[in-house]
């Protein structure tokens, strides 16, 4: 439970004795080779642990010219306008 102490000034403390750490289901159950992640999205995460993106693929390579083109429009917002 907790420990009651009283330090010089007269305020009183509790202090935790008997902590214990209950296991999940994941931890009771898990078998196999289980990796534990901490990401935002369990769907993004399963996919990037099957199969790793290579940054030079076809695929890739059409993303990033599409986001380059969409880089360049932003660039020219606002020029060509008189002042």
């Amino acid at each position: 439970m907790s420990a009651l102490k009283t330090d010089t000034t007269g305020a009183e403390h509790h202090e935790a004795v008997d902590v214990h750490r209950v296991p999940t289901v994941d931890e009771k159950y898990a078998t196999g080779k289980v990796v534990e992640v901490q990401a935002a999205s369990v769907a993004l995460a399963a996919a990037l642990a099957a199969q790793k993106p290579k940054l030079f693929s076809k695929n890739m390579l059409k993303l990033y010219f599409i986001m380059s083109v969409g880089y360049l429009i932003s660039t020219m917002n606002g020029f060509g306008k008189f002042p």
